[in-house]
């Protein structure tokens, strides 16, 4: 096979981005290709989640239904994902939950409960228990299936030293060890993902190799050799990163030399920040030292004013979002308009309106950033296509910012932010950094909107000659105005960009 596809289903909070993170550790290492997807609920735990994950010996670029292995981590998944499985699939579950009833399923809302009942009814299932829907996909859609016993499996954990309480919560470890066997991935790499993820912590790598050991005992008492096994990988990459979207816009925002970000925590944007907090002091390959300011703000409409005062004081700033706090953000966003201010907005859309769906992917709000804002005002929109477009365009959103002296909004989704890939290593002999006109001297009065340029030299606030900045309409100079000769020309000059933008980008 040269490709395969699986879904992996569970409840929130059950280690399901464990797994995500494991197997696409270990696909990397064995030089495969992998993209993986992770849907979940807007819940802290206990609410339905899975992953969606295409493991390939060529480039993965997309997911697609059917799978060839479906594995449930609890009774939910089973009846939420039986008909995503292939006729000649394979599906795992935990035979200890077989008798549990579709109407037993607390954490299902009533709606989504009828819907499925009612799916079932159509396609012929008689019952509503587990093993009702697994002895209808085994007849009817020929799925393979490979019942374990979970409980039993977490006992004889117990028995070896391992706590209960421990013990019940390497689920995911156990999917992780199914997975790689069924594929037929060499099962020692798995123990090296294991010890590199959970390095410096030796009893809880102790505890997950010992559930390795465990579940590769009973699927070798069962299979002769792995039933879903992978051709050879024909990737020739020496090296990849293993990063979803949030973390990759960090990496490009950091080595574009972004020094400002500011954030209110929202969904799926947040991870973009708590990632780059990690990284606010890094070192170089000179040995030096660089800088990352973070700041977790009180709301979006002082993440966005904080970015624009970074911009105004010389740093790269940015701040980044999702529906709602973009919302909040437009008047500030008009402010940086009129005062051409190179302000980043990284936006990362989700279902709307309102709050909409926080942690489901929508692509409705294109239009959105095109016009948000009263008056007219130039900006550019950057839509990310995939992790290696949106690396790249978090620089270039830096570079156009300053070099136009207009806002940018980079605009992703819940999908890119969320996923997993495997990537090249990005070419950064392509890197270039441009930070526009600055003026370091002047004379005063200084004209910051000096009508001789369409882009007008900017000093850097506390750097440079004095600036005036002001939410009116102003001069040269920045002081406030009404005149109508004055109010025309200013507003030309802005407007004006735009066509120098489309001649130029």
């Amino acid at each position: 096979m040269d490709s395969i596809h699986l879904v992996v289903g569970g409840p929130q909070g059950g280690g399901l981005d464990t797994v995500m993170r494991v197997i696409a550790r270990l696909a990397a290492r064995l030089g495969y290709s992998l993209i993986a997807d992770r849907e979940y609920y807007s819940n802290i735990k206990g609410r339905h989640s899975y992953i969606h994950i295409k493991i390939s010996t060529e480039t993965a670029r997309s997911l697609t239904y059917p799978v060839d292995l479906f594995v449930s981590m609890d009774a939910e998944s089973i009846f939420h994902h039986f008909l995503d499985v292939r006729e000649g699939g394979y599906l795992v579950y935990n035979t200890f939950i077989g008798g549990k009833s579709l109407g037993s399923i607390k954490s299902m809302r009533r709606y989504t409960m009828e819907r499925i009942r009612r799916t079932m009814a159509k396609v012929g299932i008689k019952g509503d228990t587990v093993d009702d829907v697994i002895e209808w996909v085994s007849e009817n859609r020929a799925v393979n299936i490979i019942g374990l016993n979970y409980e039993e499996i977490v006992r004889r954990l117990t028995k070896r030293g391992i706590p209960y309480p421990q013990a019940s919560r390497l689920i995911s470890t156990l999917v992780s060890t199914v997975v790689t066997y069924v594929l037929g991935f060499n099962i020692d790499e798995l123990r090296s993902v294991i010890r590199d993820v959970f390095r410096g912590m030796p009893e809880v790598i102790r505890a997950n190799i010992l559930m390795v050991d465990e579940v590769m005992e009973i699927l070798t008492s069962i299979f002769k050799e792995p039933p879903l096994k992978l051709d050879e990988p024909s990737n020739s990459f020496d090296e990849v990163l293993v990063v979803t979207g949030n973390e990759v816009v960090a990496m490009g925002k950091i080595v574009g030399g972004l020094r400002f970000q500011s954030y209110y925590p929202i969904t799926p944007a947040a991870d973009e920040s708590f990632y780059m907090e990690g990284k606010e002091v890094i070192k170089t390959s000179r040995g030096d030292t660089g800088n990352v300011v973070v700041i977790q703000t009180e709301d979006e409409i002082a993440a966005i004013t904080s970015a624009i005062g970074a911009a105004l004081a010389g740093v790269r700033a940015a701040t980044s979002t999702s529906g709602p706090g973009f919302s909040l953000m437009v008047e500030a966003l008009g402010w940086a308009g009129i005062n051409e201010v190179p302000v980043v907005i990284t936006y990362y859309q989700r279902g709307g309106p309102s709050t909409g769906l926080p942690t489901r992917g929508s692509q409705s709000d294109l239009l959105f950033t095109l016009f948000a804002g009263h008056g007219e005002f130039p900006r550019i929109v950057i839509a990310s296509g995939d992790h290696e477009e949106a690396f790249m365009d978090a620089i270039t959103s830096l570079n156009l910012a300053e070099k136009y002296q207009v806002p940018v909004i980079h605009l992703l989704d819940k999908f890119l932010a969320n996923t997993i890939v495997t990537m090249p290593i990005p070419d950064l002999r392509r890197l270039r950094i441009e930070r526009g006109l600055v003026a370091s001297e002047g004379d005063e009065p200084f004209k910051r909107f000096n009508l001789k340029y369409l882009v007008s030299p900017r000093p850097f606030l506390g750097q440079g000659p004095i600036t005036y900045y002001t939410g009116d309409e102003h001069d040269e100079v920045g002081h406030i105005t009404e005149d109508p000769e004055l109010r025309i020309k200013m507003y030309s000059k802005r407007m004006s960009k735009l066509e120098l933008m489309d001649q130029e980008i």
